[in-house]
């Protein structure tokens, strides 16, 4: 499902995406039909890659694509099954937090959290860390994490300590849907990036603390956090 996939031919191939597609719908098809929750974990996140659009010079406004992370919207489109609670991502190397909204409805209810958690590698310059979560069983809800993170990325006398707790950082009782959206729609009408959550969310979004990279862009990475498909992130990046 790669933007930049093709087959061992050399070609481009969707029709191992479709495959897996399809898979993953049979898959939620068996847990509705016998009443389980669904965490989804896989490795490249569906949406904008905000940073990579920005830092290419993709003027979303004046016409131009911006960058996906899939090759279509596919995925996103299938995990706002109803029986998904959690979906969890890497590839970024990056602490970030998403919101999948079902096509057509604006109620957070029928969305799905999104948990792109950073990496232990510290090959694209972060600092290595471990995410560690307290889930509610009963309602498959993520209730808080904490991102535990290395004090270098030599392993050479490392000390370990706590980055963030997300509950105390953002003063919400849940990674939940309802939770994200009013988090997100604070970061939306935050254009300047000024309250103490869009503060938190730059700090904590590198391990290691290079929040300069994101404050820049902060309405165009805001706008990448609910908005999935390449038509809605220009509507929201552009005003319309």
């Amino acid at each position: 499902m790669a933007r930049r996939y093709q087959s061992c031919a050399g070609k481009d191939d969707s029709s191992e995406a479709e495959r897996q597609i399809a898979w993953l719908k049979t898959q939620l098809d068996h847990a509705r039909q016998t009443k389980e929750k669904v965490w989804v974990m896989t490795h490249i996140p569906p949406g904008v890659d905000a940073f990579g659009t920005v830092s290419k010079g993709k003027n979303v406004c004046a016409g131009k694509d911006p960058t996906m992370f899939l090759s279509s919207d596919d995925l996103p489109n299938a995990l706002t099954a109803d029986v998904v609670s959690l979906a969890i991502f890497g590839h970024t190397h990056i602490d970030e937090m998403r919101l999948l909204m079902p096509a057509g409805t604006s109620n957070p209810d029928h969305a799905v959290p999104v948990k792109l958690v950073p990496s232990i590698s510290p090959i694209n310059g972060n600092n290595p860390s471990i995410t560690v979560a307290q889930v509610d069983p009963r309602t498959a809800t993520m209730v808080d994490y904490r991102v535990i993170a290395a004090s270098n990325q030599t392993g050479i006398d490392t000390k370990w300590a706590e980055e963030y707790d997300y509950a105390k950082a953002y003063n919400e009782p849940a990674f939940s849907a309802p939770a994200l959206a009013t988090l997100m729609g604070e970061f939306r009408t935050d254009t300047g990036a000024k309250s103490p959550a869009s503060q938190a969310y730059i700090r904590n979004y590198f391990v290691g603390d290079r929040s300069s990279e994101l404050a820049p862009f902060w309405p165009i990475a805001a706008c990448g956090l609910t908005n999935m498909s390449a038509d809605s992130f220009k509507a929201c990046a552009c005003g319309k």
